[in-house]
């Protein structure tokens, strides 16, 4: 994605939207005297963190399985790699946590010996992310050192609690500090979640250890993370989405988050984040974009299931949504240690079935179209924006279907990253992350253009120009044109016909004769019907079925069906990667500069059962008839953005 200019200042232009956060910050003074654990909890009482989890056994039981398998796990020492330290983290934090539960001594030596190991270790920063000296990685890792600190502050001796402030000082917050002031390395100027975590993780560790440095160091540092994280939240959409995605959403938004609400506890509510407009906005987006068994609109390079309850209750409790409070009530997540006072229970949660069933988040552009909120009714998703954002893939246009535990159509989903192979090089065409299939065109639920898809590149973008929710029906409208260097039209109309009829109108133009493939993904094999143009694919369990008929072109004038597979095989970054993509296509089959494409759509619970649908070509436009029990016809004008009903006639 495109680089901001390079700042000047060691803290850049300070917006004034800013002021009163970083004012309140300065003026802020922080105490010398700290009663610890104090960062995720009221300061200095241990016990309440025991009272509050005594309510969740298997949650104890299974902080103590990851300090069990972490005391009988061997220490490994850094000639067996950096890949090793990530695993110490999470020993380390495992065996802290333990010990706060249940004053366990072998947890509280084996945390020990864990977080002298992670602090003896050459280096944090992960091979693929050198020559960095700041990475995830090691924000994990300050982040890791700070909880010890913080949870067995009355085990350590004087000497190893000397020894955690001095690493996170020496290793930690200084050169973050340094790097900061210099915009020395990329990061410090970044638009995406690398820059809310990085500074959140060393924000919380300057808090960890205010007590042993110079308070004018202290604020420094948590400007630089203020900053960083109010950089973060401005690039949020006006409707609260996020254009990484959901699972970004969850690690980027979430990690401000956590240094949000440690900031906010220590200074006592003098520093307060939440009041960030898009704060107030953001919930939207994970409630939305997440399918009633947890699974998530799994866009770019996002996975498709996330664990945002914890981070839902935080926002909801920030801003009384009793909606949000909904999602948490919906998706209870698992009590931590770290988000233990997030939820407020006396916030009641509303009935998700009074919500809008159609959603845009505009900026981000990506929508939400649903027949209700009911676990099994059927929600389509649909994806625009920039194929330059953060970790996006060249899928302007596609669109998944989902209904109950079963996605019907697809994204291609989360690719494993790969770095030695080029999987971030992403100049276009030379850049080898358009190599793999799954962040292409091909592996997406969209247009082909003679084979052709998509071009990564500034103004290669999509918009969704339409999205509205009537009684019975819901739309959404998305020009992609500009995505594609041979396209001279592709506007996308997708209609559901509640409760379980979706249609999907292409109008689409070429400079010159082309074969337009109308692709689908589709996790099921497809199973042809009586003709060319009738396809469906039922689950696995049987549950749910999809029966697709393209409509238009007609097999009088051509069509081509073909089912394909691409199963790939490479060196991902942490393990062996064997992703499938599985597609079905119509395509023109005689070349035409212009075509318009419509294929009907129908989702039921077993046997498939073919779409009721007709379409008639009028001037400037296409009509939709729906013919269950009567007909009521929908009219899409060429060259406008909306779909309208224009008739009913009972059965």
């Amino acid at each position: 994605m495109p680089i901001p200019e390079l700042p000047t200042t060691p803290y850049g232009v300070i917006k004034e939207s800013w002021k009163p956060w970083l004012e309140a910050l300065e003026a802020w003074q922080p105490s010398r005297e700290v009663l610890r654990p104090h960062l995720y909890q009221p300061a200095g009482d241990r016990k309440i963190v025991r009272e509050k989890l005594s309510a969740f056994p298997t949650t104890i039981e299974q902080y103590r399985k990851a300090a069990e398998s972490a005391l009988e796990a061997e220490i490994p020492s850094p000639d067996e790699g950096l890949r090793a330290v990530g695993t110490l983290i999470g020993r380390a934090v495992a065996c802290a946590n333990w010990w706060l539960l249940s004053l366990d001594e072998r947890a509280a030596r084996r945390a020990w010996e864990i977080s002298l190991a992670i602090m003896e270790w050459p280096r944090w920063v992960a091979d693929e992310h050198l020559p960095l000296t700041i990475d995830l990685n090691s924000a994990a890792a300050v982040r890791a050192l700070s909880n010890v600190l913080d949870r067995m502050s009355d085990w350590l001796q004087p000497d190893q609690k000397a020894a955690i402030a001095n690493s996170l000082r020496d290793r930690g917050v200084l050169p973050f500090v340094a790097i900061h002031d210099s915009h020395g390395e990329w990061w410090t100027y970044s638009l995406h979640n690398w820059r809310s975590v990085i500074d959140g993780a060393f924000g919380i560790a300057a808090i960890a250890i205010r007590d042993t440095l110079p308070t004018d160091m202290v604020k420094r540092a948590l400007k630089h993370s203020v900053i960083g994280v109010l950089t973060i939240l401005d690039q949020g959409d006006e409707d609260g989405g996020w254009y990484e995605g959901v699972s970004y959403w969850s690690y980027g938004i979430g990690e401000a988050v956590q240094f949000m609400d440690v900031l906010q506890r220590v200074t006592e509510g003098k520093v307060d984040l939440f009041t960030h407009p898009y704060i107030g906005r953001t919930g939207d987006f994970c409630l939305y974009e997440t399918w009633p068994d947890r699974r998530v609109h799994n866009w770019g390079d996002c996975g498709d299931r996330v664990n945002a309850g914890a981070l839902m209750a935080r926002l909801a409790a920030a801003t009384q949504r009793s909606d949000w409070q909904a999602y948490v009530r919906k998706f209870p997540a698992a009590p931590s240690i770290d988000s233990l006072f997030w939820e407020d229970p006396s916030l009641p949660a509303s009935d998700l079935a009074s919500l809008p069933r159609a959603k845009r988040f505009r900026g981000t552009e990506v929508a939400v179209i649903r027949s209700g909120w009911a676990d099994d009714d059927v929600i389509v998703g649909l994806k625009a924006g920039k194929t330059t954002a953060n970790h996006s893939h060249l899928d302007m246009g596609s669109l998944v279907i989902n209904c109950g535990s079963h996605c019907l159509v697809a994204d291609a989903g989360h690719w494993p990253y790969a770095h030695s192979l080029g999987f971030f090089d992403l100049d276009f065409p030379e850049g080898a992350r358009w190599d793999f299939p799954g962040l292409a065109t091909e592996c997406h639920s969209t247009i082909l253009m003679d084979g052709q898809g998509q071009q990564y590149g500034e103004g290669r973008d999509a918009v969704i120009v339409a999205c509205a929710d009537g009684d019975d029906y819901a739309y959404a409208t998305i020009d992609a044109t500009r995505a594609y260097p041979n396209a001279a039209r592709f506007v996308r109309y997708v209609l559901l016909i509640r409760p379980a009829t979706i249609v999907v109108v292409d109008d689409l133009a070429s400079p010159s004769r082309c074969r337009f493939g109308w692709r689908a993904v589709v996790p099921e094999v497809p199973v042809r019907g009586n003709s060319t143009k009738e396809w469906s694919l039922t689950t696995s369990d049987g549950s749910s079925s999809l029966s697709m008929r393209c409509l238009l072109p007609g097999e009088e004038n051509g069509l081509l069906a073909e089912v394909s597979q691409v199963a790939a095989s490479y060196p991902a970054t942490n393990t062996r990667a064997n992703p499938v993509c599985q597609t079905l296509t119509f395509s023109n089959l005689v070349r035409a500069r212009q075509a318009t494409f419509a294929v009907a759509m129908r989702v039921s619970h077993g046997t498939p059962l073919a779409p009721a649908i007709e379409v008639q070509h009028i001037y400037r436009g296409l009509q939709i008839h729906a013919l269950d029990g009567g007909k009521e016809t929908w009219a899409i004008m060429w060259g406008e953005p909306g779909v309208r009903k224009v008739s009913t006639t009972p059965g």
